[in-house]
């Protein structure tokens, strides 16, 4: 499958899949950026009246009910800060790494303590974290075996990682790369060039087993109707009709839009009714070394 002008590849074992050609790191630089509209929302001092996701709540919940302390804490992929924010207000010790320079500079003027640049160049000692939370990062990353790895040495022996990703293996993913296919939908879930990779749980829990990892408590969560119509970009492609003035394209693409919301919204109510028998579209993994 091509999406967005990326080839997405399927691993036949474990159900992985992933995005070639990987853009370079100049690229997700470019990507996530405020000249790209990434995070220009969150540009404003945190307060307790922000809107913090019911992800995020239940992320810190789960790292307070695992972790034995309230320590240092990591964030790797912390964007503006807002999970940072939360803990530090819990009573944890924070700072966290963000490649986009733009998203991290929120953070900052949030008074948070952030690496600018790759973990890689994160310049921390081994063992000196309590708890380490990588939410919804995972999958945007060129090479998650080496990112966790290097998690891996940042954390103390007793120490718990919070991952949290989408599944591509639940219900609602599994059900609109059917429509895709029969009816040429888009499907929403991969995201190219943001997702590099999408993960089923055979194939993290396989990555994070190399590793010497293992994940000790998994939970799941729904997923946002609203984004993932989001994530067809039907309605952008009306918009650009309409720009262009072709208005029987535009009309066209108008019926196929709502064709789609229909389809995707079906799914949904599927998705919801038949939760018990199979694993949800977000995973939140508990993980310690092994």
């Amino acid at each position: 499958m091509c999406k967005e002008g990326y080839d997405l590849y399927k691993c036949d074992e474990c159900q992985h899949i992933f995005v070639w050609p990987i853009p370079s790191i100049e690229a997700l630089k470019r990507i996530y950026s405020f000249a790209n509209s990434y995070q220009v929302q969150d540009r404003k001092i945190f307060d307790e009246n922000t809107d913090f996701s019911e992800k995020m709540r239940e992320s810190l919940k789960q790292m307070e009910n695992f972790c034995p302390r309230r320590g240092r804490l990591l964030d790797v992929g912390c964007s503006s800060g807002k999970f940072l924010w939360l803990a530090r207000r819990d009573g944890w010790s924070v700072c966290g790494v963000e490649l986009s320079t733009d998203t991290s500079q929120i953070a900052i003027d949030n008074g948070l303590c952030v690496s600018v640049g790759e973990l890689a160049s994160a310049d921390y000692p081994l063992s000196s974290f309590d708890a380490i939370h990588l939410g919804d990062f995972i999958e945007h990353v060129r090479d998650p075996a080496d990112v966790l790895s290097r998690v891996s040495e940042f954390l103390k022996p007793d120490g718990v990682i919070i991952l949290v990703t989408p599944n591509h293996d639940a219900i609602f993913p599994l059900l609109t790369l059917w429509l895709h296919r029969l009816f040429n939908m888009p499907w929403s879930h991969a995201t190219p060039p943001f997702h590099l990779n999408q993960f089923s749980e055979k194939s993290l829990v396989k990555l994070l087993e190399t590793l010497n990892l293992k994940a000790i408590d998994k939970q799941y969560r729904g997923c946002d109707l609203h984004y993932e119509l989001g994530e067809t970009h039907v309605l952008r492609s009306v918009r650009h009709a309409l720009s262009e003035r072709r208005l029987t394209l535009a009309a066209g693409r108008f019926f196929f839009a709502v064709f789609t919301a229909v389809g995707y919204t079906v799914v949904y109510g599927i998705d919801r009714c038949c939760i018990w028998k199979k694993k949800d579209f977000d995973m939140l993994l508990v993980v310690k070394k092994a």
